[in-house]
């Protein structure tokens, strides 16, 4: 069935739930059943799908406060790791994007995936020069599918009125969507911002991974490979070290808005790792944001009423 076949299914699927549900009382638990089995449909079609179809049920997730909540539990398993595609359908991605010349500088590349998201997932590999490497492969069709997954996926989330915002914020909500992924599913873009960070968001406590320039394409990007822990397990780590890692957290931050008019847009923890002495590591640049003066301003003048404790200010500056 066709990726346009899969999403109106489910969405018939969910009008027929509705259809069913309103037969008979309206109880909370009904009601709430109802939503999980509706989550459930669309988690297993979007995974399935990957790119924008399942980027948007992502960022649909972080709306619970606009749908409901059983809805947007089960959305949230979205956010974890996909479905990996097995790595013989990468293959003839790889054969695509690199040169005979190219392939023949990369050794082994292990199969088993050690991530996968909704534009690609990484595979650990060593380069012939005995460099470890991890390789961030763009799933086959995903660029030239935005489009009809967004039109099609806005058509059902406007009839079946699982999003319930108004046309207007739907329809900004969606362009922003597209623009921003069409920038994700460009490794290129991602290659240029990972160097833009590199050479002027460099600070001591924190470790970018180095790009292999010579391998990388729009569709496949080559980093040296930085071991780190996940940011959870700094929970458990002294609180002199937490401290440590907190800060040179809040100063990348701060650093990128303020003197370089820049933020890396995707800040959730699975795009940073950290290591016991309290350094950060840096993840997927594929989001990453340029800020006009107005707005630097804005938010200059908010951080100095935080400071202050003057919530009135604060207020007005929000």
């Amino acid at each position: 069935m066709s990726r346009t076949g899969k999403i109106l299914m489910t969405g018939a699927k969910t009008l027929g739930r509705s259809m069913v549900a309103a037969i008979g009382p309206r109880t909370p638990e009904k009601q709430a059943q109802y939503w999980v089995d509706v989550g459930t449909d669309w988690v297993r079609t979007l995974g399935e799908l990957k790119g924008a179809a399942m980027k948007l049920g992502q960022m649909a997730s972080q709306y619970a406060d606009v749908m409901p909540p059983a809805l947007a539990e089960q959305l949230k398993k979205l956010q974890r790791d996909a479905e990996p595609v097995p790595f013989a359908q990468l293959e003839a991605q790889l054969a695509s994007q690199w040169s005979a010349k190219q392939r023949a500088r990369v050794q082994t590349i292990d199969p088993t995936p050690i991530a996968a998201a909704s534009v690609g997932q990484v595979h650990r590999a060593q380069l012939a020069d005995g460099r470890c490497v991890v390789i961030k492969i763009r799933y086959p069709g995903v660029r030239e599918h935005i489009d009809d997954d967004l039109s099609q996926l806005k058509t059902v989330l406007r009839a079946g009125r699982l999003l319930k915002v108004d046309q207007p914020t739907l329809d900004a909500l969606f362009a922003e969507i597209r623009e921003r992924f069409r920038e994700e599913t460009d490794y290129a873009q991602e290659l240029e911002n990972l160097r833009f960070m590199r050479a002027h968001t460099k600070l001591p406590g924190v470790i970018y991974p180095e790009p292999i320039e010579a391998l990388c394409t729009d569709g496949v990007l080559v980093l040296t490979e930085v071991s780190a822990r996940p940011l959870s397990e700094a929970a458990g780590w002294s609180e002199e070290v937490r401290n440590r890692l907190g800060t040179h957290l809040l100063e990348w931050m701060l650093r990128q808005i303020f003197e370089q008019r820049t933020l890396h847009a995707d800040p959730h923890a699975g795009n940073f790792g950290c290591l016991p002495d309290g350094q950060l590591v840096v993840y997927d640049f594929g989001c990453v944001k340029r800020l006009d003066e107005p707005t630097v301003e804005r938010l200059r003048a908010a951080t100095r009423a935080c400071l202050e404790h003057d919530w009135r200010a604060l207020y007005d500056r929000l």
